[in-house]
Parts: C-alpha cells; structure tokens; sequence
C-alpha cells in the first residue's frame, strides 16, 4: 500500500515509487477525483493549477489552423506517468511535471511538454469528430434505405400523415404552415432531400415520430425498425 500524504502547494506535491510514497494536493478530490482527471492518458495527476485558455506560443506550426477553430484549455500538473517502451508498460512509475490539454467537451490528454499535449489533445478531438461524420453519414444512408422500403410497402402507398409534427422537425416542411395533412411519399422525398441538414438527433427524432404515426401498422413497422438499427449497429455495414 502507498504511503499518501497531503501538501498545500503544487510544487510539493511527487511521489518516490520505489519508497512507495506519494505527495497529492489537499484538493486532490475537488480538484482532480471529482472532474474525472484521476487518470488522464498514461499520467495519474497528484496536484493541478486550473485550467486556462491556451497560449499560442504553445501551439504547434502543423497545428495552427485546428486551434484557431476550437477552444483548447490547458493546465499545469504533477502526474505519475506509466513508462512505455516499444509499445509496452515497463511496470515503472516516473512523476514529475505535466501539462493536462483539452479541446471543449472531449477527454483530456496529458503530455510533459506543452506543445506535444495541446498537439495530442487536438488530434484526439480530430479524430472523435471524424468518426461521428461517419457515424452521421451512416445513419443518413440507413436512414434512406428505411424510408424507401416504408414506401415500398403497398400499405403506405396511399397514406396521408398529419403535417404539424413533422413542420419542427425536417427542414422545409415550416412553410406548410394552412397544410394540415401530408402525402406519406411525399413526406418521404422531401425528408430524403433534406436528410443531409440534419444532424443525429433529428433523424433519430423524425424516425420515432413516423413510428408512433404509423403504429397501426406495428408488424411491418418493427421488422424494418429491427433491422435498421442492426445495419447501423454493424461496423462493417
């Protein structure tokens, strides 16, 4: 077991693994437990500053262009800091210095030299903001193919649904404002061509609505629901 020991200033706060001694700051729970920065990367922060807008100079060249386009926060710490070689934990603990960075929401990233952490940081927030285009792009296209085989059933051929609570809901439909019915298919091509507007949430809103419009017709409804939500639950759909 760890020998924990509480300090007042940052500067006191390290550890001696060998010793089995550890120093954290006396707000270490308010500070550092509570926001969920016990374990930031490789690093396990003992004492933080507060976090502060990122200087520029602590930017990168390669870098400059994504930074001015996010909020990138940054703060002093002291971390114990898991020693990798070639890919591998060596089983070694080193504490010292660190800078904790992170762009808006996403999660922390830890580094000992400032511009490698806002670098990190910026990277990991590219990278989550890729995967939920392509996240996006697949639910629209999943989307489509749902709302082609609706229309393909002869059952909706013919169906007129009431407009009011789709008007909030797909681009366009607003200025139907003295229309209090609407054509299913036609429906149908004016959420397709206005599909590529809408984000994750809408789709997933505008699918619930037309579920709870067309529950007469559960059996059909639930089999393409079942199997709309397994396509976009399979990475290699």
């Amino acid at each position: 077991p760890w020998d924990v020991r509480l300090v007042d200033h940052l500067g006191d706060a390290g550890a001696e693994p060998e010793l089995g001694t550890v120093r954290i700051h006396k707000n270490w729970r308010t500070s550092i437990h509570e926001p969920r920065l016990a374990h930031v990367t490789r690093h396990y922060p003992l004492a933080i500053e507060p976090f502060d807008v990122v200087d520029p100079r602590e930017v990168l060249e390669r870098h400059r262009m994504q930074w001015r386009q996010h909020r990138v926060m940054m703060c002093r710490a002291v971390t114990l800091e898991r020693e990798w070689r070639g890919g591998r934990f060596t089983g070694n603990l080193i504490a010292g210095p660190a800078f904790i960075a992170r762009v808006e929401e996403n999660q922390p990233v830890a580094h000992w030299h400032p511009a490698q952490a806002v670098a990190a940081a910026l990277t990991a927030a590219r990278s989550k903001q890729q995967a939920e285009s392509r996240h996006l792009a697949k639910l629209r296209r999943n989307a489509r193919a749902f709302l082609d085989e609706l229309v393909a059933a002869p059952r909706f051929l013919g169906l007129d649904l009431p407009v009011a609570p789709y008007r909030s809901l797909v681009p366009g439909l607003w200025r139907l404002r003295r229309t209090e019915s609407i054509p299913f298919l036609t429906l149908k091509d004016t959420i397709c061509d206005q599909i590529g507007r809408m984000d994750r949430d809408g789709i997933l809103k505008l699918l619930l609505q037309l579920g709870l419009d067309l529950a007469e017709q559960r059996s059909l409804l639930e089999k393409l629901l079942d199997e709309f939500f397994a396509q976009l639950n399979d990475p290699t759909a």
